[in-house]
């Protein structure tokens, strides 16, 4: 970006661009209420399904605008674009691969029964969760707020502002919740978060932080696998592993496996791999 912001223009664009994204999501949610009371679907995925495109294109709009028309800039100023490297697809697929083998190891697996059509919509299911959740939070975090900080200060803040947001940001998303709890996902959101800026900075764009996060979500999050303590319950996930213990470190509490010891060794050995040199940063 050829223009310097002020310390109040980059608050002020990371404040809108937030409040858009949850205006945008809210907005969403009623136009599907109000589409669904016409239209009814027998398999009760399919509805998830379109609550997740409807999500990602009134969100995607509402962020487009503020970029292009509030401030007048455009998304490549923030790294926005499809500019996908090898080593991005690489990682996408072997961070949840490395994760599904530690869990087999520590845990059962079951295979659920589902109808062949049922499994299909779980997939749909999932891949439009990853997609959706994956680049609408990379646009927003390693994008627009990473990409304003590195312009008003330097890529240090960059990194772990947004960062150390993005894992507050979650705390809303645990089962329950406990001191302990919060912390490991304080620490677990704001690693997986460094590691989505290394991404993202070592390809110049969002896009390889996007691809490695949604397809984290594809497979772990959504109805692919479900992995579980013991003394918890499954959902209706195609596999599920059941852990024999219920060990914080390994459960990651509240939250779920991406705030357990494994993911976070998994977060911090990808930093360290995709770190730019000393004096880029």
């Amino acid at each position: 970006m050829s223009e310097k912001f002020s310390t109040k223009k980059t608050i002020l664009l990371i404040v809108v661009s937030f409040v858009l994204y949850l205006v945008g999501a809210l907005l969403s949610s009623l136009f599907m209420d109000f589409v669904f009371k016409f239209i009814t679907f027998e398999n009760k995925t399919v509805y998830e399904i379109f609550r997740h495109i409807s999500d990602f294109a009134f969100v995607f709009l509402l962020l487009w605008l503020c970029i292009y028309k509030i401030f007048h800039l455009k998304f490549e100023d923030f790294g926005i674009n499809l500019h996908f490297e090898w080593w991005g697809l690489v990682i996408a697929v072997l961070l949840p691969a490395y994760m599904v083998i530690v869990y087999l190891i520590a845990g059962k697996l079951t295979v659920n029964e589902h109808a062949t059509a049922e499994k299909v919509f779980l997939i749909l299911n999932s891949l439009t969760l990853g997609l959706q959740s994956g680049f609408l939070e990379e646009i927003l975090f390693r994008g627009i707020f990473m990409k304003s900080l590195e312009n008003r200060w330097n890529k240090t803040v960059a990194i772990w502002a947004p960062s150390l947001i993005f894992s507050l940001v979650h705390i809303p998303g645990m089962s329950s919740f406990s001191v302990l709890g919060i912390l490991v996902l304080i620490v677990a959101g704001t690693m997986v978060g460094v590691m989505f800026s290394m991404a993202a900075y070592r390809g110049n764009s969002i896009a390889n932080s996007a691809i490695i996060h949604a397809v984290w979500n594809f497979i772990l999050i959504a109805y692919v696998f479900d992995i579980y303590p013991e003394t918890g319950k499954s959902v209706k996930s195609i596999f599920s592993i059941c852990l024999l213990t219920n060990n914080i470190f390994i459960t990651g509490a509240e939250f779920g496996i991406e705030a357990s010891i494994f993911a976070i060794l998994a977060y911090v050995v990808v930093s360290l791999i995709l770190m730019p040199k000393k004096k880029e940063l």
